[in-house]
């Protein structure tokens, strides 16, 4: 396997788990919404993602797991699961924008959802790359 490759396939599986971590966020960020509001679950929840760091990350030194400081955790936690919904949401939209203009560029069918013209063309194409990329 050349150097390339393997730094090819590190990025991809580098890629995939911060993908995979986000989405997580994510699904997980209504949960942790719901416990720092409900006093009683903040402790636990809290310890079950201490584990979860522990786990992926190695050993974590914390101070004794407080109520008020779950709460805070959960509540910046669920803030940061919802940023990043949002962030994959942009990031899909944007790939099926691109994905629905490549075809229409390539197979000269009608795309008006930014040309007038209903057509895709190589001045269009060069006009939506570069913020693109």
């Amino acid at each position: 396997m050349s150097p390339v490759s393997g730094t090819v396939t590190g990025g991809v599986r580098t890629f995939s788990a911060a993908l995979a971590g986000v989405g997580l966020g994510a699904l997980t960020a209504p949960v942790d919404l719901v416990a720092a509001a409900v006093p009683a679950a903040r402790p636990g929840m809290a310890r079950s993602e201490l584990r979860r760091v522990t786990r992926f990350h190695g050993p974590v030194d914390v101070a004794v797991v407080e109520p008020a400081r779950c709460a805070r955790y959960l509540l910046a936690r669920a803030a940061l699961g919802f940023l990043g919904a949002g962030v994959v949401v942009l990031l899909v939209l944007g790939l099926a924008v691109a994905v629905s203009m490549l075809t229409a560029w390539a197979f000269d069918g009608d795309w008006a959802l930014i040309s007038d013209e209903g057509g895709v063309g190589a001045g269009l194409l060069a006009l939506v790359t570069p913020p693109g990329l």
